[in-house]
């Protein structure tokens, strides 16, 4: 992914939870990392990617979203009986859009293969698969003011069924992930799962240059639809100040989510 036109903000985090979802799948190659692109969409100002998924394998966009679990429970609890839909014998949960914001009552969850690339650091590599990749099946509805052509929001929260904990529970990743988003829409950037190197520029691990802060747990939900006691899948940062150009920002100090 090294590229000299890369003006990126890099963001990195580290998934402190604990990971109860199964291994989804017995897979003789181990990526030590997996990566995917990232564009910029001019009109909306949405980030987008590209994940193959579906048998056979086609490539749906997402829209780039990293806060919150598209249910407010852990799969594969289930709302209500199960029964024939979309797919059969299948549990209901309230998947979001997160753009607008609203909630769907009738989301399915789904089962299928997802493909994408594993990486050095520096470049993408071997194409992996996962087979059972959780995902959810929505009404058309909540796909309003995405990007034309976007088929659904790919979650980075930290909830069990978001992509850094599927992608570290298949494959035996560290539960990291980092961001490199494109300045404008003619270049682009990457989301990495697992350990470093980050190589974003040539001979530059930009994790060496990072500096780290606590994040704290919400142990309230800030979904729009939950159960009582359930904890929020956001990030949350205790911002104590903001600095720019050396010139202090005038907030009010508090717990900023992102």
């Amino acid at each position: 992914m090294a590229s000299s036109s890369f003006l990126c903000l890099t963001l990195f985090w580290s998934l402190v939870f604990f990971i109860t979802t199964p291994s989804l799948a017995k897979i003789s190659f181990r990526p030590k990392a997996l990566v995917l692109p990232v564009a910029k969409h001019s009109p909306t100002h949405q980030y987008l990617t590209s994940i193959k998924q579906r048998t056979p394998l086609v490539p749906p966009v997402a829209t780039r979203h990293n806060a919150r679990s598209q249910t407010p429970r852990l799969v594969p609890e289930c709302y209500s009986s199960p029964k024939p839909g979309c797919n059969n014998n299948t549990c209901s949960l309230i998947p979001d859009n997160f753009v607008i914001p609203t909630s769907g009552f009738g989301g399915e969850v789904g089962q299928d293969v997802v493909s994408l690339h594993s990486t050095d650091g520096s470049n993408p590599t071997t194409v992996v698969s996962v087979p059972n990749f959780l995902f959810a099946c929505a009404e058309m509805f909540l796909l309003d003011r995405l990007a034309r052509g976007v088929k659904g929001m790919a979650c980075l929260g930290r909830g069990n069924i978001g992509l850094p904990s599927l992608f570290a529970s298949a494959f035996s990743l560290k539960r990291k992930f980092a961001i490199c988003l494109p300045s404008s829409t003619k270049s682009y950037g990457a989301v990495f799962f697992g350990d470093r190197p980050y190589n974003l520029l040539p001979g530059i691990d930009v994790s060496k240059s990072l500096t780290y802060t606590l994040l704290i747990l919400n142990p309230v939900s800030t979904t729009s639809a939950y159960f009582q006691g359930d904890a929020s899948t956001k990030y949350f940062i205790n911002v104590m100040s903001i600095k720019i150009n050396d010139k202090v920002v005038s907030i009010r100090v508090c717990i900023q989510e992102f």
